[in-house]
């Protein structure tokens, strides 16, 4: 069976080519938001946190799992996307990884000159970690996000989709779907648009987001009468307000990737769903602190 790789393609400037940005009614939600998203990118590349990330191979049953404790933050980029999301791996289930040692002290450090492919090179390097057939960038806490950048946010149709409480609060809520080709994220060459929800508080604060991406894949080896084959992607992240910073910041992530396929009936009509493969997995970020950095970007 192939190894699909979803890879998260923001902050390569080739993709970046939207044509006008989305221009967002004054006072919307949806302005509102781009300026939440546009005040947390200035503030959260100066910051570093830790990460408590667990693993699991849901189906088939009792498969691998993992816990990773990392140190995370991000690094600006001079592109559209605005800065990449790192994550320096510390310890995977409970052993110390020796090769993680000082890199991200190494590559964020004052007065630092590194390269955009560095900066790449150490945002993918945390996927040899994960757990599972699918090969995977996408958990990344701040990734629908960055949809909201108003270079970005013209690669997608927003839709206001009323209100909605959310522990305890009511918030607007925001679908959105990927227009633009090639999209942001990817299987190789295929295509693989993103899709989901996010939710905005009145005062423009994102509370919440959700993003969804499928793309249909060759059926599996040795198996007959499936169709619709595919692979299926699920994070959703919460954010919280981090008092002792006086910031937004994310606090956790669920996520959930399936491999799966439909198939008819005996009595040739229904459809059933058959997984084949499914993998979750939870984050909780804590330890915010500052990082004060001038990372300079080099050819």
């Amino acid at each position: 069976m192939r190894r699909h790789r979803l890879v998260a393609l923001l902050g390569l400037f080739v993709l970046m080519t939207g044509s006008d940005n989305v221009v967002a009614v004054q006072d919307s939600p949806l302005a509102l938001a781009q300026a939440f998203v546009a005040a947390f990118e200035m503030q959260y590349v100066r910051l570093v946190a830790h990460e408590t990330y667990s693993q699991r191979v849901v189906q088939p049953a009792n498969g691998a799992r993992r816990l990773l404790l990392s140190d995370v933050a991000a690094a600006h980029l001079d592109a559209p996307s605005g800065f990449v999301f790192l994550r320096s791996v510390v310890r995977a289930d409970n052993q110390l990884v020796t090769d993680s040692g000082g890199r991200l002290d190494a590559l964020l450090g004052a007065n630092v000159k590194t390269s955009r492919d560095s900066i790449l090179a150490l945002r993918d390097e945390g996927a040899r970690f994960n757990v599972g057939t699918i090969h995977r960038n996408l958990n990344d806490p701040t990734l629908a996000l960055r949809f909201l950048d108003p270079d970005v946010a013209s690669r997608f149709a927003f839709e206001d989709k009323g209100t909605q409480a959310l522990n305890g609060t009511q918030m607007r809520r925001l679908s959105y779907r990927e227009v633009a080709r090639p999209t942001l994220i990817r299987d190789g060459n295929l295509n693989v648009p993103a899709s989901g929800t996010i939710w905005v508080a009145a005062d423009g604060v994102v509370r919440q987001t959700e993003l969804e991406a499928a793309f249909l894949t060759a059926p599996p080896p040795l198996e007959s009468g499936y169709v619709n084959v595919r692979t299926v992607a699920r994070i959703v992240v919460q954010f919280a307000r981090e008092d002792r910073l006086s910031l937004w910041v994310p606090l956790r992530m669920h996520e959930e990737y399936r491999k799966e396929s439909d198939a008819l009936g005996a009595d040739g009509t229904s459809v059933r769903t058959r997984i084949w493969e499914r993998i979750e997995g939870d984050a909780q970020y804590d330890n915010y602190r500052r990082f004060e950095t001038a990372v300079r970007i080099v050819p």
